[in-house]
Formats: structure tokens, C-alpha cells, sequence
């Protein structure tokens, strides 16, 4: 099995974190530790060993719709007629639209989903009964068939932001945080090893996390250092985490 670096964004709004962590073999076992005693709802994308997941008790998996969306995108592009695809990709862009809408007003959850409830459950509900009458007009190991399966599949998680105005439509904001580490990875040739790939992940996972709370990575990085060595107890290390040290570091 392949070793993969894991992202995790999580926290309230007053205390982001975001977690880079490494692990070499049986993933399916390491999501499912990661999360044993955990409650609450879970954004990802629809592989294996996130669906998983899905039948703990107390987690609900919420799904990326940008992950559905681009199952349609490139048929949508090749065709020339404005067919089944092109109508998929309609029923996004609404959706989407409305998505845009709150982030430009800065709305708080609870207006995010009074949104949602008003304007994108319709186009859902609309949404859904098209891809079921869709999906009986093509083939279905069809690239179109197989895109229509996909959204059918994973429904419930899919529209689970519906009813939840703290989850996202998508993934995109955990994908930002993956491709900062990807675009920089070769010139971390000292990750050629586990110790250096684990090391790396710590100091991203130190770096994302200040700028998610809006500290700069520097000045956090050079602060903590400096205390690191003066720590004796869990609530010294705890002080630095960077929404506790934040107050200090923006005077």
C-alpha cells in the first residue's frame, strides 16, 4: 500500500487547526483510529476509506460536490449539443451560485442555512428527481452514466449541507490547504525519509494553522521556539497553540 500525508481542517471559527499527518500502510485502519471516539459531521471526498465511516454511529460523512461536479465537466465540454451533462453542470452552477452569494455577505451559520432551506433545497429536490430520470436514458457504464451514479450514490452525504450551515457545499478549502504541501514538496528533499516526512508534516501542520487563525508563520514559528524550552507542564505547550498565543502576537 502507497503512504500517503493526510490533511484535516477542523475547529470552531475561534480555534482553526489544520492537521498534516503521515502514515505508511492499511489506511483503512488508520481513518478509522483517527477517528474512533470522534462525534459530529465529516467533509471529504467518496473514497473507501472515508465511506467507511460512514457507518459509525455517531458520524454523518457530508460529501464534495465539486468531486460530483467534475464527473460531468469534461463530457459537458466535448459535447456540442447542450445535453444531459450540460444540464448537470446548470443545476451546480445555481447552487454554487447561491454558495457565493453568502460568502460575499459574510453570513453566520445560522443565516447560511436559513439560505440554504430557501433557496438551495428546491433546486436540490428538482436536482434529484432529474438525475433519476436521467440516469434510465444512457448507458450506464457510460462516462455519463457512470457521473449520474456517482451523484445517486452518494446523495445523503452529498446534500447533507443542506441542513447544516458549518459545512461547506465542497472540499475545495481542506484541497487549498493539500496543494500548498504539493507544490513544495520537491524542494523538501530532506522528506526523502519517514523522520523527514514526518518533521515536514509538523511544520506545516504549525505553519497552515497559524495562517488559519491569522498569525504570521514566521513570527508565530519564531515565537514558540523561543518558549518551547521554557515549557514544563500541558498547559505551557497548550498556550502556544496559535489561537492562545494569537492575543500576544497581534499587540
Amino acid at each position: 500500500t502507497a503512504s500517503s500525508m493526510y490533511c484535516i481542517r477542523g475547529g470552531p471559527p475561534d480555534k482553526k487547526g489544520v492537521l498534516y499527518d503521515y502514515n505508511a500502510k492499511k489506511h483503512k485502519e488508520y481513518i478509522e483510529s483517527l477517528y474512533d471516539e470522534y462525534k459530529g459531521a465529516i467533509q471529504s471526498d467518496a473514497q473507501d476509506i472515508f465511506v467507511n465511516l460512514d457507518d459509525k454511529e455517531n458520524i454523518e460523512m457530508s460529501y464534495c460536490n465539486a468531486h460530483a461536479r467534475r464527473k460531468f465537466e469534461p463530457i459537458a465540454k466535448t459535447t456540442k449539443a447542450e445535453g444531459l451533462a450540460y444540464t448537470a453542470m446548470r443545476y451546480f452552477k445555481k447552487l454554487y451560485k447561491i454558495e457565493a452569494r453568502a460568502k460575499k455577505a459574510e453570513m453566520s451559520v445560522e443565516e447560511r442555512l436559513e439560505l440554504r432551506q430557501a433557496e438551495s433545497k428546491p433546486i436540490v429536490d428538482e436536482f434529484h428527481k432529474w438525475l433519476l430520470h436521467s440516469k434510465e436514458l444512457v448507458l450506464p457504464q457510460s462516462s455519463l452514466g457512470k457521473a449520474l451514479q456517482y451523484s445517486l450514490k452518494y446523495w445523503e452525504g452529498l446534500t447533507r449541507f443542506l441542513n447544516d450551515g458549518e459545512i461547506d457545499i465542497d472540499n475545495n478549502a481542506t484541497e487549498r490547504e493539500i496543494k500548498v504541501l504539493v507544490m513544495a514538496r520537491k524542494n523538501f528533499l530532506f522528506a526523502y525519509s519517514v523522520e523527514g516526512v514526518e518533521a515536514l508534516a509538523i511544520y506545516f501542520t504549525m505553519i497552515q494553522s497559524a495562517r488559519a487563525n491569522n498569525i504570521e508563520p514566521g513570527e508565530y514559528l519564531t515565537s514558540i521556539f523561543k518558549e518551547i524550552p521554557l515549557c514544563k507542564t500541558i498547559e505551557d505547550y497548550d498556550a502556544l497553540l496559535p489561537w492562545n498565543i494569537k492575543s500576544r502576537l497581534n499587540k
